[in-house]
């Protein structure tokens, strides 16, 4: 995979290295049971992302990502916790039970352009669009674990089922690891707007016509490490992969079905 132009900043990056941004986003939104009603907790910072250009490509790109975390804990039932954050968005945790937490939120989708590899040309742009999420998330200490249901409006289309695990493990009190899996399923609307080949498509492009259909659509397998600079300060770093599957895999725009990403970030809390 060669590395290829900085592009502007995203908060989603088309559910590829959108888990890399947040260390444990399986549980991410379940340690707001930390705060007491009536309190809050900021984290920002600054991280950058390399990923593929577009889900398939070939090709690598760095982007500069915003590391942002507020919370503030309302503990009413309906409305628990009411967040902002990198990886999931704007949005609320509805209802907490014990280990388990559920919510809704809505973030930014980034889009494709034809211009983000060859095999691209031809097929039309798939412009930024709001995505909606509905999540579920349990926190057994060491062990999280998340599903999260996400629909695009707008200028996209499809619906994405994403269930993910993580393990975190102490090495020091200023070092951690967390291992990360998840897999992701898409409809047919998501799987031929992102991997589809339309007629039209395949006469501008030379490319054959391809309409694949829903199913399991990737697999994910990432580790994140962070390290406490200061009571305050810390420094995060991910790598990991994701392997696209089925007739996602099989799709003439997939250049690579194998798809690495990195991430390092510096973050202060509050």
């Amino acid at each position: 995979m060669s590395l290829h132009h900085t592009r502007a900043p995203a908060l989603a990056l088309t559910g590829f290295a959108a888990m890399a941004l947040i260390a444990g986003t399986a549980r991410a939104q379940n340690t707001s049971k930390e705060l007491v009603p009536g309190s809050w907790s900021a984290t920002i910072g600054i991280g950058a992302v390399v990923a593929p250009e577009y889900p398939g490509s070939d090709e690598a790109s760095i982007s500069p990502v915003p590391l942002i975390d507020l919370r503030y804990r309302v503990g009413m039932t309906g409305l628990d916790t009411v967040f902002l954050n990198t990886g999931d968005g704007l949005g609320v945790v509805v209802l907490r039970r014990g280990a388990f937490s559920t919510g809704v939120s809505v973030n930014y989708a980034s889009g494709r352009d034809e211009d983000d590899g060859d095999r691209l040309r031809g097929l039309g742009a798939i412009d930024a669009a709001a995505r909606g999420r509905l999540f579920v998330r349990a926190d057994f200490g060491a062990l999280g674990l998340g599903l999260d249901i996400d629909r695009a409006f707008g200028a996209q289309d499809g619906t994405f089922l994403t269930m993910k695990a993580s393990y975190s493990a102490h090495l020091t009190p200023a070092l951690s690891l967390t291992g990360h899996v998840g897999a992701t399923l898409a409809d047919g609307s998501g799987q031929r707007q992102w991997f589809g080949v339309t007629e039209a498509g395949a006469a501008r492009s030379g490319l054959p016509a391809y309409r694949p259909d829903g199913g399991l659509q990737s697999g994910t397998l990432g580790v994140t490490a962070a390290y406490a600079l200061t009571p305050h300060w810390r420094l995060t770093a991910r790598v990991g992969v994701t392997q696209l599957l089925g007739d996602a895999a099989d799709s003439p725009v997939v250049e690579n079905e194998t798809q690495p990403y990195g991430f390092l970030g510096v973050s202060y809390r509050f």
